[in-house]
């Protein structure tokens, strides 16, 4: 049990933990990071700066280091989810699934109570779908794009990025300017013999 993660830890024994910490079933060095975890966890809800957090929890744990601190507010992002930290995707889903569970299990029972619920649970669905787009956007549209100048009057023939040579200083387009006049003279002198 102690080379075990606290996320491979069974549900009920941090639950144990944390309804009565001195009869804890967990061995003390779990208990320590949970402990930790939860002030972690408490500590980003009023301060979200990560680096300020780090060092709240130091001061309130004088002997961990910083990077057991930054440890323990990950494992506090995951094992408490919060208004930072949440996920709307899969509330969304959660949402939706829940309402056509409801509105299957009211198909079943088939009573006019049941299909009152029904109603308004097709009302909140059409409300958490939303409207279709009128047009599909152009999903190549977001795509990084990348810009290559050929340079044909070398071989080989090089693909240079245009970003790069963009980002090159002054002088290293010159010099590149210049390596390229000479591989162009050196070319057109071994054309001529």
């Amino acid at each position: 049990m102690n080379n075990k993660s606290i996320h491979d830890l069974h549900h009920q024994l941090v639950k144990a933990h944390f309804e009565s910490p001195e009869q804890s079933p967990l061995p003390k060095s779990k208990q320590e990071i949970l402990d930790r975890a939860m002030a972690g966890a408490k500590i980003l809800s009023k301060n979200p700066v990560r680096k300020n957090a780090v060092a709240l929890l130091r001061a309130l744990y004088p002997g961990i280091s910083r990077s057991t601190a930054f440890r323990d507010l990950t494992l506090a992002d995951s094992l408490f989810p919060s208004v930072r930290t949440f996920d709307y995707d899969s509330w969304n889903n959660f949402l939706l699934n829940d309402i056509v569970a409801t509105i299957q299990k009211c198909r079943k029972i088939n009573t006019v109570a049941a299909y009152e619920v029904m109603v308004m649970e097709h009302a909140n669905l059409l409300k958490v779908i939303g409207s279709k787009p009128k047009e599909q956007p152009d999903p190549t549209r977001d795509e990084p794009r990348q810009y290559f100048l050929m340079m044909q009057d070398i071989d080989p023939k090089v693909k240079v990025d245009r970003q790069v040579l963009a980002d090159l200083p002054v002088t290293g387009k010159k010099e590149l300017i210049k390596m390229y006049d000479r591989l162009r003279k050196q070319r057109e002198k071994l054309e001529k013999k």
